[in-house]
């Protein structure tokens, strides 16, 4: 009987050593909406935005990335707010990564339209040479999209871009829309294609698709979405290789799981003394979201 639970202890450890734990095809770091401010004059209207700390907390998320090894981190947009000499205080944190960096800008990145002189020099600061772009790393295809493409505050009121936005945004104003915000935009024409394009390519090399842009697609009920969420939505979800559109901009963060692409917004980190960032891991049939601070916890399987 002795011989019979030595074996059997002997054979458990055994086991124990040998069954690995599932490791993830990936892991990068998210965070969104900072925006960081030294100057910024106290917001009345939401009291709880800390402008002034976001790059303390920054430093605390930098910091968990290092330590978890991330392969990158997705700056999710509104890393400043109104200021863009405010960003030279965080490329200091930024460059203690061990890994890179890649940005998804947001509204309040805009100090003016694009093509003007403020905004170019914004631009520059921020280390953005091109608004919308991808990568494949681990032979996943990471797509980072311009929200800010069609918006009221990023294109000049005589451009061609600008008559098609503000047509848009009077008609979704008209049919009361809660996405017909100033503060939102949308994806032109040539982005969607240029984005099809790449997702189309990475189907016939069996890649999944991961999107990043600052606006949220879905849910339409919580305002702050892209203003042609539901046809970009319909359109990615023609394609299976897709599994999830990951965005900022909604600060209380919210998710649309319902359909073959997940949509999930991150809670904005300007949001009280607490901080918000995550770790996210991707594996074959989910993502699982580690929450820090007051960001929430989850799994969210495809």
């Amino acid at each position: 009987m002795k011989l019979k639970l030595i074996l059997l202890t002997v054979l458990a450890a055994f086991l124990c050593n040998n069954i690995r734990a599932e490791e993830p095809l990936i892991k990068f770091g998210v965070v969104t909406d900072l925006h960081y401010s030294p100057k910024h004059e106290e917001n009345k209207k939401h009291p709880q935005r800390m402008y002034k700390i976001s790059n303390k907390k920054l430093q605390e998320a930098v910091n968990t990335f290092n330590q978890e090894n991330v392969a990158f981190t997705a700056i999710l947009g509104d890393i400043i707010d109104k200021y863009a000499e405010s960003f030279n205080d965080l490329k200091p944190i930024l460059k203690t990564l061990n890994n890179p960096y890649h940005i998804a800008l947001g509204n309040h990145d805009f100090i003016d339209v694009y093509g003007s002189k403020a905004q170019n020099e914004a631009l520059k600061i921020l280390g953005v040479k091109k608004p919308y772009y991808s990568f494949v790393k681990n032979n996943i295809r990471f797509i980072f999209l311009d929200s800010n493409d069609l918006a009221l505050y990023s294109r000049g009121e005589n451009t061609p871009e600008g008559k098609e936005i503000r047509a848009l945004y009077n008609k979704l104003k008209a049919e009361k829309a809660r996405s017909a915000s100033k503060y939102n935009g949308t994806l032109s024409q040539k982005q969607i294609d240029w984005m099809v394009k790449l997702i189309e390519k990475s189907q016939k090399k069996n890649q999944q698709v991961i999107c990043f842009a600052h606006m949220p697609l879905l849910p339409t009920n919580i305002g702050g979405t892209d203003m042609l969420g539901k046809k970009i939505s319909q359109i990615l979800e023609k394609y299976p290789n897709v599994k999830a559109y990951l965005s900022g901009h909604h600060h209380e963060g919210s998710q649309y799981l319902k359909t073959s692409v997940k949509y999930y917004n991150f809670q904005g980190m300007i949001e009280g003394n607490n901080n918000h960032y995550s770790v996210v891991s991707l594996y074959k049939d989910r993502l699982e979201v580690k929450g820090y601070g007051e960001q929430e916890s989850t799994t969210i399987r495809f």
